[in-house]
């Protein structure tokens, strides 16, 4: 098994030490960047570099080299040019099984690769459609449709129409609502409404909130999620590789890899980048408990989907919901051991390959 890895930043630069952090977190930070100008050598600290961008980054390439599997580092500016190799002396061969890690653009070549195992499409596009999945409607906690955006007269014809899915639910007593663009992931819109709202404040609503983006959407079908809005807390993010949950962490943007110190970390915010982090191993149990109700309806209804982010969170009765399924590629990592989660993906491919 081959590992592919694309820096975030020019590997010449690394962040600047934050000792603000803990005593440990500070000694990983030395660790990490030792690691990195082990391979790439002498770096400058520029302030440029995002602390958190770069550990989270930093963090993959050193599971990588500590799997012992062969690692190549390919130029951060795109194409197939090896600027470095880890744990091998061989070259690198795009038809051997491969797992991509890093930095990769929707449009990487490098995605394109025959011998790539991880990321699969099915898993990529299967974590973009999560909406369509009866586990997630199921499990999200609110009402919620699948619309588009009906272009000539189809505003109030066509049953698909966001138009129709806000009347729908409005009229069901719902006036708050969340819209998520899903393929790809992009745009995330609110959107009020007054009781028994008439169409043409249905549609006013929309065109104030969506704006000049509507252009582009016109005439596009099933591309919006509709729910209606729920004041969410403790928000966090679960890794699954082959059906199982392999390592977690609150959705904690301050944190990083190196504040990892748990399977699955219990350090959480209430309201997140509004409160202090501290940890909440109830809610966690609560989290995993309803994770792996998800994650075994969902392997169960696509089996495709192999490897994924999973987003939870507590709803305003105190249950744990499902906020929505990532790609697991550059996906934000927090405070999540990513050791775990390299080593169930190369446990898998090794059983997927001897069977």
């Amino acid at each position: 098994m081959q590992i592919a890895f694309r820096p975030r930043f020019p590997v010449d630069a690394v962040p600047l030490l934050d000792e603000s952090r803990s005593a440990a977190n500070l000694a990983r930070q030395r660790e990490q960047i030792a690691f990195w100008e082990g391979v790439f050598g002498p770096c400058k600290a520029d302030p440029a570099v995002d602390f958190e961008d770069f550990h989270e980054n930093a963090a993959r390439l050193v599971a990588a080299a500590r799997s012992g599997a062969p690692v190549y580092v390919f130029d951060r500016d795109g194409g197939d040019c090896v600027t470095h190799g880890l744990n091998t002396e061989a070259n690198f061969d795009p038809a051997r099984s491969v797992i991509a890690l890093g930095s990769f653009k929707r449009t990487d070549a490098l995605l394109s690769m025959p011998g790539l195992v991880a990321p699969t499409e099915d898993s990529v596009l299967g974590a973009y459609r999560y909406h369509e999945l009866s586990a997630f409607r199921d499990l999200c906690g609110r009402p919620m449709a699948i619309a588009g955006f009906p272009d000539g007269g189809g505003h109030w014809t066509d049953e698909r129409s966001i138009y129709r899915a806000l009347e729908e639910m409005n009229a069901k007593g719902h006036q708050r609502f969340f819209l998520k663009l899903t393929l790809p992931k992009g745009g995330i819109y609110r959107l009020e409404l007054p009781e028994a709202a008439p169409r043409e404040a249905i549609h006013e609503a929309v065109l104030d909130s969506i704006g000049y983006d509507l252009a582009r959407f016109e005439g596009a079908r099933d591309i919006c999620l509709v729910q209606s809005y729920l004041p969410m807390t403790h928000e966090y993010r679960f890794f699954v590789v082959d059906g199982q949950l392999v390592a977690g962490a609150g959705c904690v943007e301050v944190l990083t890899p190196l504040d990892a110190t748990d399977r699955f970390s219990p350090i959480m915010e209430r309201r997140r980048n509004q409160d202090t982090p501290k940890a909440e191993p109830e809610i966690l149990n609560g989290h995993i408990a309803e994770a792996s109700r998800f994650v075994a309806m969902a392997v169960a209804e696509k089996p495709d989907l192999r490897h994924y982010a999973l987003d939870m969170a507590l709803n305003p009765n105190g249950n744990s919901v499902v906020l929505e399924l990532n790609p697991m590629l550059n996906v934000g990592l927090y405070a999540t051991a990513y050791e775990h989660v390299l080593a169930a993906i190369l446990a898998g491919e090794a059983q997927a390959s001897a069977a």
